[in-house]
C-alpha cells in the first residue's frame, strides 16, 4: 500500500490555519521502507526533515501491524506466526523441535523476530526543518523474503525445476528493513523509533499531547527491542531451484544472486515489460539455495508465473549474454 511521511510540525501547522493545507509527501511501502525509515534525511522543498518514528495509526483510521517471523534451520521452512501464537513449537513441515530462529540481526539470536508494518513514518511534531542538507549514509537494500512456502521434496529429475505462486497459495513476500543491522527499539506509545534504545531515554511524544501529568515526555511503558520494519504481500512468482554439474543441488548465494540479476532482466525482456515490473530473491534451505522470480505489482500481474513457459529459451539468452 501507499504510506505518507507526515512532516507537520508545530511552526508549520501554525503556518498552515492562514495558507493552503499541507501535503504529505508518500510512497509505497517498500519504497518507503528506505526513504522515510527512522533516522534518514528527506528534502522536502529545500528543506531536511529528518524521519524520527512511525506511524501507529494513520488518519484513515489504518493501524500497524505486529506479527513474528520465524525460519527452521533443519529444512528452511519460513513463516509468518502471530505474537500470541506458540512460537515454540517445533517445525510443523520436517518436525524437528526447537528449530526455529529469528531473522539473522547483529548480536541478536533470538526463537523469533517481531515485525512491525507502519502504517506511515513522521518527524518528531516539536522539530523543525533545516536547510542544511545532510546526505544519507549508505543506500539501503531490502532483501525480500518468501514466506509460508514448503520446502522442496529431496529429489529431482532434470537440471532445472520450479513451482509458482498457483502452487503455494498462502505464500508472500517480505521485505525489511534493520537499520543499523540489529532492528529498531519501537516506542509502542507513541511510535518514536531509534536504532539503539538509549536513544529513546526521557524522549517526548513523536507526535505531540500531553501525558497525564500534562507533560510532554512520553510514558514510554511499552518499548519493543530488535524490531524489523517491513511489509508483507501476495503476488506472481516462480521459486527455482537447480543442479550442478555433479547432479548435487546449486548452494552458493552469490550464483544464484548473479543468475537471479540476468534470468530477471531477460525475461523481462522476454515478456517486452519494463525490467521494473520484475524482482528476484534468493532463498536458503539447508542443503540448497534457490532463486524466487517475482512481479513488484500487489496481487500479481502473471508475468513472473510464465516463466516456465519461456524457461529453455530464457536460460539459452541468459548463458549468452553472460558468455559475451
Amino acid at each position: 500500500g501507499i504510506v505518507d511521511f507526515e512532516n507537520s510540525t508545530i511552526q508549520k501547522l501554525k503556518e498552515e490555519q492562514t495558507t493552503s493545507l499541507n501535503t504529505n509527501p508518500s510512497y509505497s511501502i517498500e519504497r518507503a521502507l528506505t526513504e522515510f525509515s527512522p533516522g534518514n534525511s528527506i528534502i522536502i522543498d529545500g528543506f531536511n526533515y529528518k524521519s524520527a518514528g512511525i506511524i501507529l495509526k494513520n488518519n484513515w483510521g489504518q493501524n500497524s501491524k505486529n506479527t513474528c517471523i520465524q525460519g527452521c534451520q533443519s529444512c528452511g521452512y519460513q513463516r509468518e506466526v502471530q505474537v500470541s501464537e506458540d512460537i515454540s513449537e517445533s517445525c510443523p513441515e520436517c518436525g524437528t523441535p526447537n528449530s526455529f530462529k529469528g531473522i539473522d540481526l547483529v548480536d541478536v539470536k533470538l526463537g523469533y523476530t517481531e515485525l512491525i508494518e507502519p502504517a506511515g513514518f513522521a518527524v518528531d511534531i516539536y522539530q523543525d526543518p533545516s536547510r542544511v542538507i545532510i546526505e544519507n549514509k549508505k543506500p539501503q537494500y531490502l532483501e525480500p523474503l518468501l514466506l509460508n512456502i514448503k520446502p522442496w521434496s529431496s529429489s529431482q529429475a532434470s537440471y532445472m525445476d520450479f513451482r509458482t505462486s498457483d502452487q503455494e497459495s498462502k505464500s508472500q513476500i517480505l521485505f525489511f528493513n534493520t537499520g543499523q543491522g540489529s532492528g529498531y527499539s519501537v516506542c509502542m506509545d507513541c511510535g518514536r523509533t531509534e536504532t539503539e534504545h538509549s536513544k529513546l531515554d526521557g524522549h517526548t511524544r513523536l507526535r505531540g499531547g500531553k501525558n497525564n501529568d500534562q507533560e510532554r515526555k512520553c510514558d514510554a511503558k511499552n518499548i519493543k527491542e530488535n524490531i524489523i520494519l517491513g511489509s508483507k504481500f501476495h503476488t506472481d512468482f516462480t521459486e527455482i531451484r537447480l543442479l550442478d554439474s555433479e547432479d548435487g543441488f546449486v548452494k552458493n548465494e552469490n550464483l544464484c544472486f548473479t543468475l537471479g540479476v540476468i534470468l530477471t532482466k531477460t525475461l523481462a525482456e522476454r515478456l517486452a515489460i519494463d525490467e521494473g515490473e520484475l524482482g528476484f530473491g534468493i532463498k536458503k534451505y539447508k542443503n540448497y539455495t534457490t532463486i524466487f522470480i517475482y512481479d513488484n505489482a500487489k496481487g500479481g500481474a502473471g508475468y513472473a508465473s510464465q516463466f516456465s513457459l519461456h524457461a529453455d529459451k530464457t536460460i539459452h539468452e541468459a548463458l549468452k549474454t553472460l558468455s559475451s
